[in-house]
């Protein structure tokens, strides 16, 4: 399954604990684990975009987690694609998957295959 989002702004929440279907084949069962596969991140503004890509760590219960950069600072020419093919797995009450882009008049389509 594929999720689809474009990105005129410049961060997001791409994955959060609303996305999660319990009876999803992709969970774990009796966790809250979801899994992603790839990731494809497609630059269509005329700028370059600069992103990381990362697990952001909520405040659950009291107790702050950590953030988890899933890539450091990627510049992406205009009219390229980057794809983030290396599979991990999430914990949707704990994180959420984020995308910051610090360039110029973002324009990004992403999808990410679960």
């Amino acid at each position: 399954m594929a999720k689809l989002i474009k990105l005129e702004a410049s961060n997001i929440k791409l994955l959060s604990e609303t996305d999660y279907v319990t009876n999803s084949a992709n969970s774990i069962i009796g966790t809250h684990v979801f899994k992603v596969n790839k990731i494809l991140i497609t630059n269509y503004s005329t700028n370059e975009a600069r992103i990381e890509v990362l697990l952001d760590g909520k405040t659950v219960d009291g107790v702050t987690y950590d953030d988890y950069y899933i890539s450091g600072l990627v510049i992406i020419p205009p009219g390229v694609s980057l794809i983030l093919d290396d599979s991990f797995s999430m914990n949707v009450f704990t994180h959420d998957l984020k995308i910051n882009n610090t360039g110029t008049t973002p324009k990004l389509t992403i999808r990410i295959d679960t």
